[in-house]
């Protein structure tokens, strides 16, 4: 197989989708704010802005399709991953650090919140607290962190490898039913809530193919569903 894959062109399409959904929900969420719910257009915001909430799992769907395509056919060695974790992790917890931090201030400076000691301050950096959206980089980061370990199971088991999509869902089904049951709670977003948003289109890119005629079906899927 060799080293550098083809481009994968309809992701380019389904990032921009996933963007412009965060972007409608934004601000029908503005518009949900200014006018009261006896308002004739408030349902039609609503139901936009629920009905699109479904943008970060298409980004985790994303990230887990890229890795896979790229990944799986590497050599599965420590070199292999060091360099995985550290290109994820400078160009990724760099920035999230960085942003954290400047949220967190500014929210002091704009009288958002007050602060209540440098534990507080350091439990909401470190946790996505410090802005609402940065849940969903903690997201990824538990993406890249057990990354390996699918790849591994990909390689080693074929059941696992067959029944990847399932064993997303089901996965993902549990932990939810759990948490709802004993009614647990994390401060840090769990990866495993997005399992399955993750595992769908990697079936595709993690099966060997043997002809240019897979390989072209496997990316008219792609085009299809973005």
């Amino acid at each position: 197989m060799p080293l550098n894959k083809e481009r994968i062109d309809a992701v380019k399409f389904m990032r921009v989708t996933a963007m412009l959904l965060v972007i409608l929900i934004h601000a029908t969420g503005v518009a949900l704010n200014k006018i009261s719910n006896d308002n004739s257009s408030y349902f039609v915001y609503l139901f936009l802005n629920r009905f699109t909430r479904f943008e970060g799992a298409v980004f985790v769907f994303l990230s887990g399709l890229t890795l896979f395509y790229n990944y799986e056919s590497k050599p599965f060695t420590k070199q292999t991953w060091t360099n995985f974790y550290k290109r994820r992790f400078l160009f990724i917890l760099g920035p999230f650090l960085v942003w954290s931090i400047f949220y967190e201030l500014f929210s002091y400076y704009q009288g958002f919140r007050m602060f209540t000691g440098w534990k507080a301050m350091f439990t909401s950096i470190v946790t996505g607290g410090a802005y609402y959206q940065l849940y969903f980089i903690l997201i990824l980061v538990q993406l890249y962190f057990l990354m390996p370990l699918f790849i591994y199971l990909v390689k080693r088991f074929w059941w696992f490898k067959k029944y990847l999509l399932f064993i997303g869902f089901a996965v993902e089904v549990a932990v939810q039913s759990y948490l709802e049951m004993f009614d647990i709670s994390f401060t840090v977003p769990l990866f495993a809530i997005y399992i399955a948003s993750s595992f769908p289109t990697c079936m595709v890119f993690i099966r060997k193919f043997t002809s240019t005629k897979e390989e072209k079906f496997a990316l008219d899927i792609l085009e299809i569903i973005s």
